[in-house]
C-alpha cells in the first residue's frame, strides 16, 4: 500500500539504497508527482467518457396492430433477453410430462363394496334355519356308525353348494370356505339317541338314531360367523381404502410417467392421505386380492381361537374369510384429472423461463409475415425496454456518476493490487501502471468505436492487450488488467457476460501463451492460443444456454475468429511503439542485440579481440547460471557481451588486451586503478552513444558494484610512504548489483577471468575458487541489494564451476611416429600439406 499511496502524495513510500533507488532529488519529486496524477486522471476521464458515450434510444410513436400481417421488418435498437417461448414451453412440457396422474380412492365404492359383503353375510346367518333343519335330519339318518361331527360337516357342506347358486354368492367358488361360516357350536347342536342292539348282536353294529336330544346349552349357533365377518371386513375396508387400479386404466397408454399418485379422503390405520408409488407397484386387482389373502393370514394368526386350533382349522379359517372377502374386491381408484392438472400447472410454473438474447440489429419480425408469439412477446418486451431506457437517458448526470463509479473501481483495484502482482521499485511498478492503463483506455476507446458497427462485442481485441502487456511487463500483471478490461468492455455493450467470459478467456490463454518471447512467432502462437480458448469459451456458453441458433452461433464463432486475425496484426504492430514510449526492454529486444554482427560487437572483435572472447564466454556461463535459478538468461547474456565495450577507448590498459610492455608499470596505483574503473563509465558512454537499453546500461554499470580494485590497492599500500591511502579511489563507481542478473554477471566475470591463474585446475580447484570469489562479494555486500539467496548463489557456483571446466577440457597427446624411409615425423608432414 505504500507504494500506490507514494503515487498520489498521501504516504512516502520508504527509501531504497541503490543507483536508481532512494537517489532521487526530492526537488524533482512533486513535478513528478503531479505527472503522474494527470496522467492517472487523463486515463480515468478516458474510461469514463466511453463508457458513457453512447446514441440515446430513440422513443418509437408508431402503434403496430400484432393481429395483422407485419407492414415492416422490424429490428432491434439494443440488446435485450426475453422469454424464448418455444424452448420454455418444450420445458414446461416436459416438467409436466413427468408429473404422475393422480387417482383418488372412491369412498362410495368401498362402501359399496364393504356392504356388499355385509349383505353376503347376513345372508349366510340367515340360513341358521335351514342349517339347523339339514343338520337334524341329516343326523336322523344317520347311523351310531358315522361320526357326528363328520354328518353335520356333510350337511353343512351340502346345503353351502345349493347356497352357491344364488345371486349374493356368485363369486365364491368353495363350498367347503363358506361351510365354515355355517358350521355350528358344537355345545349347540342336538345329540343323537340310537336303538338299543339285540343281546345276541355284536355292539359294534351300526344302528339306526332313534331320535335326537335337544342341547344342554344354548340353541343352534354358528361357530365361526362373527370373527370370520370382522375378519373379512377389516382386510376388505384395508385393501379396498389403499386403493385398487383396474387393468383397463393400469393399461392406459394416458399413464405417462412411471409413477402414480394414490390420493385418499378416508384412509384408514397404516395409511396416508397423498401417496406416491412407482407404476409397476400398482395395486391391480391380483396384487390387491394377494394383500388382503395376506391381511387376512395375519389377522386369523393373531386370534386366540387359531392359538388352540390345529393348522387345519386354521387354514380352513384362513379360506372361508378370504374367499368370501375376496369376491367382493373390485377397483376404487378413480382418475383424478382436476388434482392431476393442478400438480402439472405447478410444475410448469416452476420451470425457469429460457431466455433469448436479442442483439443489436437483429431482426423481431419480419415484414409481410405473420406475427408469431414469440416476435409478439420480443416486440412488446423491446418497447418497453426502449421507453425505460428513453427516460434513464435523461438524467445524463446519474449514467455518467454512475459509470464513474465502475471505472474508479477498476482504477482503485489496478492501483491497490499493482505492488502485489510485481515486487519491483516504485518506479518500475509505476511505469507498468501507466502501461496497464494506456492500454486498457485503448482498449475501451476501440470497443465504443467498434460497438457502432459490432451489436455483439465479440471482435473488440481485449486479448491484444493481454499479450502486449505479458511482453512488456509480465503475466501476472496481464491477468488484472485484462479482467478489469473485460468488465469494462462488457459495460459498453450494455452488460453483456458473454463478452466477458469470451474476452477473458481469450486474455488469459494469450497471456499463459507468451510467457517466454524468444521468436516473433511466439506472438502469433499466442494470438492462435487465445482464439481457440475464445472459441473454445463461446461453444461451451452456447450448449450450456441454448438461447443460440446454429445460424448466430456459427456468426459468433466467425466474430471471435476475425478477432484472432486482428490480435496477429496488433500485437507486432503495437509493440514496438510501447517498447520506445515506455522504455521497456523486452526479450525480443535483446534478442536484436543479441547479433553479434552488430556495430558494437563487430568493433569489438575487431579492436579487442581478447574482450571480445572473454564477452562470448562470459555470455555463456551468465545465460546457463541464470536459467538455473530462474532469471532471465537471455538478459545477462545480452549484459555479458556489453559489460567491456568501455574498453575500447582504452583497451591497452588492460592485460588481455597488452601485447608489449604493460603500461601500468609507469603508472601509480591510483591512476592505474582510476583507468581500470573508467572503462565502466566510459562503457556507459558508449551505450548511450549506440542507444543502449536500460537493462545493456545496468548491466555495464552493476557488473563490478562497488568491488574493490585489490592487486593496485595492495600496491599502494606496500608504496606508502606518508599519506594515507583512501579506499574508496580504489573501487568501481557502481551501483552494487540491483537484479540477479548482474549479479551473476559479476560473479561469472571474476570467476571466468581469475580462473585462469589456477594450475593444474581441477573440478574441486575451480570449484573451491568460484566459492572463495561468491564469498568475498558477498563480505563486501555486493549482493545486498539483488534479491539473492543462499541457495541461488550456491547453485550459481554449481553451474559456473562446471561450465568453466567443460571449457577448459584437453587433448590427449598423440604419440610422434615416423618415416621409415626419410625418418621426418609424419604429423608434421601432414600438417604441412594441410
Amino acid at each position: 500500500m505504500d507504494m500506490s499511496m507514494g503515487w498520489f502524495g498521501r504516504r512516502k513510500a520508504k527509501p531504497r539504497r541503490g543507483f536508481y533507488r532512494g537517489t532521487q532529488d526530492p526537488a524533482n519529486k512533486a513535478p513528478r508527482r503531479w505527472k503522474r496524477r494527470l496522467f492517472i486522471a487523463a486515463m480515468f476521464l478516458i474510461m469514463v467518457a466511453c463508457l458513457s458515450l453512447q446514441f440515446p434510444a430513440e422513443k418509437s410513436e408508431e402503434t403496430i396492430d400484432t393481429n395483422q400481417l407485419a407492414r415492416e421488418s422490424i429490428y432491434a435498437q439494443f440488446p435485450f433477453e426475453v422469454e424464448n417461448k418455444e424452448a420454455s414451453e418444450k420445458l414446461r412440457e416436459a416438467a409436466a410430462a413427468q408429473v404422475p396422474e393422480a387417482f383418488r380412492v372412491n369412498v362410495d365404492r368401498v362402501n359399496e363394496q364393504l356392504n356388499q359383503l355385509r349383505l353376503q353375510i347376513d345372508a349366510l346367518r340367515a340360513q341358521r334355519e335351514g342349517i339347523e333343519q339339514a343338520v337334524r335330519q341329516a343326523l336322523l339318518r344317520s347311523t351310531s356308525a358315522q361320526d357326528e361331527n363328520e354328518v353335520t360337516r356333510q350337511a353343512i357342506v351340502s346345503h353351502a353348494q345349493a347356497l352357491l347358486q344364488q345371486a349374493e354368492f356368485q363369486g365364491v367358488q368353495d363350498p367347503a370356505a363358506l361351510a365354515a361360516w355355517l358350521m355350528p357350536l358344537p355345545q349347540s347342536v342336538p345329540k343323537r339317541e340310537f336303538a338299543a342292539a339285540p343281546a345276541d348282536e355284536n355292539p359294534a353294529v351300526s344302528r339306526q338314531t332313534l331320535r335326537l336330544i335337544a342341547p344342554s346349552g344354548p340353541a343352534f349357533e354358528f361357530a365361526n360367523i362373527d370373527y370370520l365377518a370382522e375378519v373379512a371386513e377389516q382386510g376388505l375396508r384395508n385393501v379396498l381404502s389403499y386403493g385398487v387400479l383396474s387393468l383397463k386404466e393400469r393399461e392406459s397408454p394416458a399413464i405417462g410417467p412411471e409413477k402414480l399418485i394414490i390420493l385418499r379422503d378416508a384412509p384408514v390405520e397404516g395409511q396416508t392421505l397423498r401417496e406416491e408409488i412407482a407404476l409397476i407397484q400398482a395395486p391391480t386387482p391380483a396384487r390387491a386380492k394377494q394383500q388382503l389373502a395376506a391381511r387376512i393370514a395375519e389377522k386369523i394368526k393373531e386370534s386366540p381361537a387359531a392359538a388352540s386350533a390345529s393348522p387345519t382349522d386354521v387354514q380352513t379359517l384362513e379360506r372361508a374369510a378370504l374367499d368370501l372377502a375376496r369376491a367382493n374386491v373390485a377397483d376404487t381408484l378413480s382418475f383424478y384429472p382436476e388434482e392431476t392438472e393442478r400438480q402439472r400447472e405447478k410444475a410448469r410454473a416452476e420451470v425457469k423461463p429460457v431466455l433469448r438474447t436479442y442483439q443489436r440489429e437483429e431482426q423481431i419480425q419480419e415484414r409481410g409475415k405473420p406475427w408469431t408469439p414469440q416476435s409478439k412477446l420480443a416486440y412488446e418486451t423491446h418497447q418497453k425496454l426502449k421507453e425505460q431506457r428513453g427516460d434513464k437517458t435523461k438524467n445524463v448526470f446519474a449514467v455518467a456518476v454512475a459509470h464513474a463509479a465502475l471505472a474508479g473501481l477498476a482504477l482503485f483495484c489496478l492501483l491497490r493490487f499493482m505492488p502485489f502482482m510485481d515486487r519491483k521499485p516504485q518506479e518500475d511498478v509505476f511505469l507498468k501502471v501507466a502501461l496497464a492503463l494506456l492500454i486498457m483506455a485503448g482498449t475501451l476507446v476501440a470497443a465504443r468505436v467498434i460497438s457502432y458497427f459490432d451489436i455483439k462485442g465479440l471482435t473488440v481485441p481485449i486479448a491484444a492487450g493481454s499479450i502486449l502487456l505479458a511482453i512488456l511487463t509480465n503475466v501476472r500483471v496481464a491477468m488484472l488488467a485484462s479482467l478489469l478490461t473485460s468488465l469494462l468492455v462488457s459495460v459498453i455493450f450494455y452488460y453483456n457476460w458473454n463478452v466477458l467470459a469470451v474476452g477473458f478467456a481469450m486474455s488469459l490463454a494469450g497471456a499463459a501463451g507468451i510467457s517466454v518471447v524468444r521468436r516473433r512467432s511466439d506472438m502469433t502462437g499466442a494470438a492462435i492460443t487465445a482464439t481457440a480458448a475464445g472459441m473454445a469459451a463461446m461453444a461451451a456458453i452456447i450448449l450450456a444456454t441454448g438461447s443460440v441458433g446454429m445460424d448466430t452461433g456459427l456468426r459468433d464463432l466467425t466474430l471471435i475468429l476475425m478477432n484472432g486475425v486482428a490480435c496477429l496484426f496488433l500485437v507486432p504492430g503495437l509493440l514496438s511503439p510501447l517498447e520506445r514510449v515506455s522504455g521497456i526492454t523486452t526479450d525480443i529486444q535483446l534478442l536484436e542485440y543479441s547479433d553479434l554482427n552488430n556495430e558494437v560487437l563487430s568493433r569489438l572483435a575487431i579492436e579487442v579481440p581478447a574482450t571480445y572472447a572473454h564477452s562470448l564466454m562470459l555470455g555463456q556461463l551468465a545465460e546457463a547460471a541464470a536459467d538455473a535459478i530462474g532469471a532471465n538468461g537471455l538478459l545477462a547474456q545480452v549484459c555479458a557481451y556489453y559489460h567491456d565495450i568501455g574498453k575500447l577507448r582504452r583497451p591497452e590498459y588492460f592485460i588481455e588486451n597488452q601485447t608489449g610492455a604493460n603500461i601500468h608499470e609507469e603508472l601509480s596505483p591510483r591512476l592505474s586503478a582510476r583507468a581500470i574503473a573508467s572503462h565502466v563509465v566510459e562503457g556507459v558512454e558508449l551505450a548511450k552513444e549506440f542507444h543502449l537499453p536500460k537493462p545493456i546500461v545496468s548491466g555495464i554499470l552493476e557488473h563490478h558494484g562497488t568491488c574493490l580494485i585489490g592487486f593496485f590497492y595492495q600496491q599502494a599500500l606496500n608504496q606508502q610512504r606518508h599519506d594515507d591511502i583512501a579506499e574508496s579511489d580504489f573501487r568501481y563507481p557502481g551501483p552494487k548489483p540491483q537484479t540477479p542478473e548482474t549479479a551473476i554477471l559479476m560473479i561469472c566475470d571474476a570467476a571466468e577471468s581469475g580462473v585462469r591463474s589456477i594450475k593444474n585446475p581441477n573440478e574441486e580447484r575451480v570449484r573451491e575458487f568460484v566459492d572463495k570469489i561468491i564469498a568475498a562479494r558477498a563480505q563486501d555486500r555486493q549482493f545486498d541489494e539483488c534479491d539473492l539467496t543462499l541457495r541461488d548463489l550456491d547453485t550459481i557456483a554449481e553451474v559456473v564451476s562446471h561450465r568453466i571446466m567443460v571449457s577448459m577440457h584437453t587433448r590427449i597427446a598423440y604419440p610422434e611416429r615416423l618415416d621409415k624411409k626419410t625418418g621426418a615425423s609424419v604429423a608434421a608432414r601432414e600438417g604441412t600439406e594441410k
